[in-house]
């Protein structure tokens, strides 16, 4: 089932180009504003916030609005602060990921040199899934993706909590937690929660 997008955009020309990158990917549908509220995930150029500056028709139309559509009541997708959000910023350093995990189910950031149709694609499919992800400058690696579990726990981790407190504060079993933990080091092969953490910080999550 394809992904559906809204996009938001500083000018008609950055959602053009986003329109056409994302064209050929038959995972992404891209929305006309005036059925935004059907959204599976938000992608934003230069906006982590995603305020309205911009949006676009469905891909192939070769139709760009700038203005808003008109309110019928319903909220629009960047009023939906739980939507999945893709961001394309200058840098990753410039994004506060883990703030921005805090208020979507799911978060991608890459930076603008690397938002080629493919990673566009990779990213929205990552948000969509849940997953808190930054691309790094090679643009194909998806960086340290973590679910907003798996972020909870090292978050807390790096605040110096230790297992048992982790357990408390996130209604979990202690198993559960040490399970989290043993699942994050396995699948980014890490020496222990202390890499982890670390990993996490020089990705931009933490």
């Amino acid at each position: 089932m394809s992904i559906r997008v809204a996009l938001r955009a500083p000018d008609p020309i950055t959602v053009a180009g986003l329109i056409t990158l994302l064209a050929g990917d038959p995972r992404v549908i891209v929305l006309d504003p005036a059925r935004e509220i059907a959204a599976d995930v938000l992608l934003t150029a230069g906006d982590p916030a995603g305020e309205r500056t911009g949006a676009a028709a469905p891909a192939g139309t070769g139709e760009v609005r700038t203005t808003a559509p008109a309110r019928t009541g319903a909220a629009t997708a960047g009023e939906r602060k739980d939507l999945p959000l893709v961001v394309i910023a200058d840098e990753v350093t410039d994004v506060d990921v883990a703030a921005l995990a805090e208020r979507h189910r799911g978060v991608a950031v890459l930076p603008r040199r690397v938002a080629t149709g493919g990673n566009l694609g990779q990213a929205v499919t990552a948000a969509a899934a849940g997953e808190v992800v930054t691309f790094g400058d090679a643009g194909t690696d998806a960086g340290f993706p973590l679910s907003g579990r798996e972020l909870a726990v090292l978050r807390l981790v790096a605040e110096g909590y230790d297992t048992a407190e982790i357990a408390v504060r996130l209604g979990r079993s202690v198993r559960t937690v040490k399970a989290i933990l043993r699942s994050i080091t396995a699948r980014e092969r890490l020496r222990n929660r202390t890499h982890a953490v670390a990993y996490a910080i020089r990705a931009g999550v933490l």
